[in-house]
C-alpha cells in the first residue's frame, strides 16, 4: 500500500480504507465551509507600553534606590559588642 492515496488520492487505496470512507461518508459535510468572523485586533504592545511608562519609570527609580541604599548600609560600620574581662569568665 502506498501512503499517496491518503494524501492526494494518487496511489493505489487499501480495502480497508475505502470501506472507512463508505462508512463514514455518510457524515461528511454538505455545503459551503462557514463564514468565520475575523478576530478583533488586539491592542499593539507599544499602546500597553505607553499605559505603563510612568509606573515602569516608577519601578526604575525605587529599585536603583533601592539597590545603592542597600550598598551604603552594607559598608557602612556597623557596631558590635565589646566585652571586658573584668572578672573570671565572662558569659554573655
Amino acid at each position: 500500500m502506498s501512503g499517496r492515496y491518503l494524501w492526494d488520492r494518487s496511489g493505489e487505496p487499501d480495502p480497508e480504507v475505502q470501506r472507512l470512507e463508505q462508512v463514514l461518508g455518510e457524515l461528511r459535510h454538505q455545503g459551503a465551509p462557514p463564514e468565520l468572523p475575523l478576530p478583533a485586533p488586539r491592542p499593539g504592545r507599544r499602546r500597553w507600553l505607553a499605559t505603563w511608562r510612568p509606573a515602569l519609570a516608577a519601578a526604575a527609580v525605587l529599585a536603583v534606590a533601592g539597590g545603592w541604599w542597600a550598598w551604603r548600609a552594607a559598608l557602612a560600620p556597623r557596631p558590635t559588642w565589646r566585652v571586658d574581662a573584668l572578672a573570671g569568665m565572662p558569659r554573655i
